[in-house]
């Protein structure tokens, strides 16, 4: 991610809508900070018996993060929509609830 941020330091729009009303955002060499230390260590507690517990959700239309891959190396399960790098609030409805939904009830089924 870091690569990514560092091709893309300034002001950007946000995609969607925000809560709190906000519109823009700015890519700066401490948001690029903060993401290097969460890169360093991201796989430090990576539990073998989790790894069929975490999902990683994938645009096929993704044209700006590929780490489908690096992901595989430490878990499992993927999960691939016909969107882009960053879904809108309906492909949220459409794609992410249902998925979410039907892990809910398989890991609350008590035959499980």
């Amino acid at each position: 991610m870091t690569h990514i941020l560092s091709e893309r330091i300034g002001a950007h729009e946000y995609k969607s809508p925000r809560a709190d009303g906000r519109q823009h955002f700015v890519i700066d060499q401490p948001l690029i900070d903060e993401f290097a230390e969460v890169q360093e260590h991201q796989w430090d507690d990576c539990q073998p018996e989790m790894t069929d517990r975490i999902w990683g959700l994938f645009g096929e239309n993704d044209h700006l993060a590929h780490f489908e891959p690096l992901f595989l190396q430490h878990y499992t399960h993927t999960y691939h929509f016909p969107g882009a790098h960053t879904p809108t609030a309906e492909e949220v409805q459409k794609y992410y609830v249902p998925l979410a939904e039907e892990l809910i009830q398989y890991i609350s089924c008590p035959l499980r």
